[in-house]
């Protein structure tokens, strides 16, 4: 964590002083996430998710980006139902995604793309896992500490300074291999959905 920040604190400095060349954005919002393996199904556990978005222009239409996140994933047997008995895991992790972003929808007088459409890597750190029953203590005390995912997203721009991305997560290997368990592990998938403010 301590290092996340302070790489993200030298990026803001860039920024900066290359003020022409990089552009910055802070993002809030939410995700709503499940893991194949653990039984249940549907988008049920709904996290916090937000940060800070760095671009570097490669192009007229594209760019590349770097963000720095704070997720909140997990799964949860309902979605609605306020029952402590519930089913539920809570896993939470800084991230670091690194997309390609193609722009379009050009808006002139204001000098901004109105949508763009993202793809790419993210490296996610584990912070804490948590869960309201013993069903997956073992799991979750094993968890891999490092996970790699890939990221498909949409974009649309309100305003040059306003926007709302959509967006869906999904790992590239299981965070927890176990085979008697369904899928042979656990694997996290999440759809988020984030309001963006751009400097």
């Amino acid at each position: 964590m301590k290092r996340m920040f302070i790489a993200a604190c030298f990026f803001f400095g860039i920024t900066s002083m290359y003020g022409q060349k990089f552009s910055a954005a802070m993002v809030l919002g939410f995700n709503a996430s499940q893991i194949d393996g653990d039984g249940y199904a549907g988008y049920s556990k709904v996290g916090f998710t937000g940060g800070a978005r760095l671009q570097y222009p490669l192009s007229d239409k594209s760019s590349l980006n770097l963000e720095f996140l704070y997720s909140q994933r997990g799964s949860r047997s309902s979605l609605f139902s306020s029952d402590q008995g519930n089913f539920g895991i809570n896993i939470n992790y800084a991230e670091i995604p690194v997309l390609y972003s193609l722009n379009d929808w050009f808006i002139e007088k204001e000098s901004y793309y109105k949508v763009g459409f993202d793809a790419g890597l993210s490296y996610g750190r584990l912070i804490t896992a948590s869960s309201r029953s013993g069903a997956f203590d073992e799991a979750l005390n094993n968890l891999k500490k490092n996970d790699i995912s890939y990221i498909l997203g949409l974009r649309y721009k309100f305003n040059p300074r306003w926007g709302l991305t959509i967006r869906y997560t999904r790992g590239l290997a299981k965070m927890y291999v176990d085979e008697k368990l369904e899928f042979g592990g656990l694997l996290g998938y999440f759809l988020t959905c984030r309001t963006e403010y751009y400097f």
